[in-house]
């Protein structure tokens, strides 16, 4: 139950504690209480911080762009390195 309340506040994990909990056979009355106990906090959280972007968005707009290039940078290091890592398993694989 605590691991599931716990896992509810941890941003990827989140989405994976209804599994866990599915497979650990936890009983439903157990688990809705501690799911949404712990989803409550980021809930509150993610309105919390709509409700001042909102309300500010002109200000912040402009400043989300760096964001933008910053997310596509990582995604185009994170193509090269899979590239990377590809060919040398290529090249492994055609000298074993």
């Amino acid at each position: 139950m605590i691991a599931v309340f716990a896992c509810r506040l941890v941003p990827v994990v989140r989405s994976f504690s209804s599994l866990a909990a599915g497979v650990a056979r936890m009983p439903f009355w157990k688990f809705l209480p501690a799911t949404a106990a712990g989803s409550l906090p980021w809930i509150f959280g993610l309105v919390f911080i709509g409700k001042q972007v909102g309300s500010r968005w002109e200000e912040w707009r402009n400043s989300l762009h760096y964001v933008d290039y910053a997310v596509l940078a990582l995604i185009i290091v994170g193509i090269a390195y899979a590239l990377v890592r590809w060919r040398r398993a290529r090249t492994l694989d055609a000298t074993a």
